[in-house]
């Protein structure tokens, strides 16, 4: 967090546009900044609404996901992350298991959500999954790494090591000839 939110309450409304337009820019810097880097293909803004900013990110399988930085809810949220979820019972539940240990000390602390800054959300939405961390401390930008780290964490390890190989590819696009993305 920098000195000139330091000091501000907990409420981005509070204070208003000005933190809103720096944060919104900081945190598309840090999703582009991924995207020059070759780890996400592609950021787009896909609606700007007053408290709330919405980014297409286009990463694995070539596959738009919706990015939603959300300075009313004060989360930052991958919407819909894994659509159909409700076609597998064990998927949200699996899901909650492996993330649990990124929200405590057992995992690394470059691998963690250091929860005085942000908490991790799993929520159904529609019948999919949406992946989020409610920000602490008005610190969107590193809410905004942590969710990108645990999300690549979900797309390499817990579905590609997990029985979802067949999820991926009816509900992600998973292309089984050449089983990359």
């Amino acid at each position: 967090m920098n000195a000139r939110t330091s000091t501000m309450a907990e409420d981005p409304a509070e204070f208003g546009q000005l933190f809103i337009s720096d944060t919104t820019a900081a945190v598309a810097e840090i999703l582009n900044g991924y995207a020059r880097r070759g780890f996400l293909r592609r950021v787009s803004v896909a609606s700007v609404q007053a408290n709330r900013v919405t980014f297409c990110v286009v990463w694995h399988f070539g596959r738009p996901f919706l990015f939603a930085l959300d300075f009313k809810a004060k989360t930052v949220a991958f919407l819909k992350l894994l659509p159909l979820a409700s076609t597998d019972p064990r998927l949200q539940e699996e899901l909650n298991n492996f993330l649990r240990p990124f929200a405590s000390d057992k995992a690394p602390e470059h691998r963690r959500v250091d929860q005085s800054k942000g908490r991790l959300t799993i929520r159904r939405d529609a019948g999919a999954l949406t992946i989020g961390i409610r920000v602490q401390q008005l610190d969107y930008e590193y809410c905004t790494r942590r969710l990108v780290h645990l999300v690549q964490e979900v797309f390499v390890m817990f579905l590609r090591d997990g029985p979802y190989y067949d999820y991926m590819i009816e509900n992600l696009g998973l292309d089984p000839e050449s089983a990359g993305g």
